[in-house]
């Protein structure tokens, strides 16, 4: 296709992206002497009117949008078959996190805020983009970014919405779908607001809130579950930006921020307090979903009623909610290692990274330094200071220390040394322990980890846990009642 000129005038280059029911090329605008692109629907689309009218909904959506940070409408053909956009010279985040993988503070804010600044406009105009998600927003060289691909929004929810996407049916993308959409409920702009929250989630955290095999699994995960707090995953964020991705990621519409434009203000002042990094810590990667979605552009549309069936916990694909990411990668392993193995322990407990070998002053000063953390709970940095080394060890912070227990907990059930249900059973009680440290009740802590105490206790009458080793349990519960 490449060369052929469509209506006349845009003269085609070369595809930048397929979709399930379309394709854009990079073109050339004869006419006005300009880049364009073309986003063209394939054949089988073509002969759907609901694509059609999808098509020509989404031009209408943004050619009411005059804004900086949302790609421009430029035409659309006759008989709706293709519309022209503008040419952003730039990539799309997707790529942008497959290169870098975890963004600095600084930038993954300025990406955010410009998001929520598009939001706001399109908001104000009664237009709710129903699928924000890394692939859906490009960034130039210069850093601006652009809001893309209306093709599922919401326009005052007109009639035609139904007839478009089916009754009772569940749009968008699985991994940044608010609640109330993967239930197929009514939305309002405040479910772009969580879908930014999972943007946001994914640029700090290297990977989004929910991952699991199957799209239901992440949806049900959407609707029921509370993610792992970001500061689990890094110790460099503001505790502006955790409490403010709390909010965006309320399981309630009501409890998250109001409008696009005030969590644009909220990103911008915490993006101008700060500091700029010489050095991000590397990344603890999610495990990624094994399937793919309905949809070549990761768009999931499901029955909301299948969503609904499956809201109950699914065992067998995420029994450790909690553990997956709250503890840095290196410091788990090396947990589960000293745990599992027969071998001889250092005197650390659940959590706690044994002391690291002497080193000479030539490899120190090798190791790049973070910087202190200012993480209110304590979690120190992925990337050790130059001296680490040769220093003390550093005690583990109680939630690291719970981490470390449910993913010891979590590997012998994959090994098949702990019954599923009792591990599951053991797993939400250390959930529980961990939402109560993540908001700062300690008590409630330490009461709930005497509960988990009493089960174990339990299961070892049973013979539940004949075979599996446990760490110290007494100092762990030390470590939660000294806060």
């Amino acid at each position: 296709m490449s060369d052929q000129v469509l209506g006349g005038r845009y003269r085609l280059q070369r595809p930048l992206g397929h979709g399930a029911t379309a394709t854009v090329w990079q073109a050339w605008d004869t006419r006005l002497e300009r880049g364009a692109a073309v986003k063209i629907l394939n054949s089988r689309s073509r002969a759907d009117p609901a694509a059609l009218e999808r098509l020509r909904r989404e031009a209408r959506s943004v050619a009411r949008l005059a804004h900086d940070n949302i790609v421009g409408m430029h035409d659309i053909a006759d008989d709706a078959a293709y519309l022209v956009m503008e040419m952003v010279d730039g990539r799309s985040l997707t790529d942008v996190l497959a290169r870098h993988g975890r963004l600095p503070v600084e930038q993954a804010v300025s990406i955010g805020a410009q998001i929520c600044d598009a939001l706001g406009a399109a908001h104000n105009a009664g237009v709710v983009h129903r699928d924000i998600k890394p692939s859906n927003i490009l960034v130039d060289s210069s850093g601006l970014v652009k809001v893309c691909d209306f093709g599922v929004a919401l326009l005052d929810r007109a009639a035609t919405d139904v007839a478009l996407t089916g009754a009772d049916a569940v749009v968008g993308t699985c991994h940044y779908m608010a609640p109330e959409q993967a239930a197929g409920d009514p939305v309002d702009g405040r479910a772009d607001l969580y879908a930014v929250g999972c943007v946001l989630y994914a640029m700090l955290a290297g990977a989004p809130p929910f991952c699991a095999d199957h799209p239901i699994d992440v949806l049900d995960l959407h609707l029921n579950e509370p993610p792992v707090p970001l500061r689990a995953h890094r110790g460099d964020l503001p505790p502006e930006l955790h409490r403010l991705v709390d909010e965006m990621l309320a399981k309630h519409a009501a409890d998250r921020p109001a409008t696009a434009w005030s969590v644009r203000d909220r990103l911008r002042a915490i993006g101008d307090s700060a500091t700029p990094e010489a050095t991000v810590a590397p990344t603890v990667m999610l495990p990624a979903m094994a399937g793919r979605p309905a949809g070549h552009d990761g768009t999931t549309v499901l029955p909301a009623a299948r969503v609904r069936r499956h809201r109950r916990w699914a065992l067998d694909r995420r029994i450790v909610l909690v553990a997956g990411a709250v503890a840095a990668a290196a410091l788990a392993t090396t947990l589960v290692a000293t745990l599992v193995s027969g071998g001889e322990r250092q005197d650390t407990s659940a959590g706690e990274p044994p002391p690291a070998p002497a080193a000479s002053q030539d490899a120190a000063a090798a190791v790049p330094s973070a910087g202190p953390s200012s993480d209110p709970a304590g979690i120190a940095s992925a990337t050790p200071p130059a001296s680490a080394a040769t220093s003390a060890p550093v005690r583990a912070t109680p939630i690291e220390r719970i981490a470390g227990l449910a993913m010891l907990l979590q590997q012998e059930a994959d090994a098949g040394e702990l019954r599923p249900k009792a591990a599951k059973t053991l797993l939400r009680d250390l959930e529980g322990v961990v939402r109560a440290l993540n908001v700062g009740q300690t008590a409630e802590a330490a009461g709930r980890f005497a509960e988990f105490r009493k089960r174990v206790s339990g299961l070892r009458e049973d013979g539940e846990l004949d075979g599996v080793a446990l760490p110290d349990l007494d100092k762990i519960a030390a470590s939660l009642r000294a806060g």
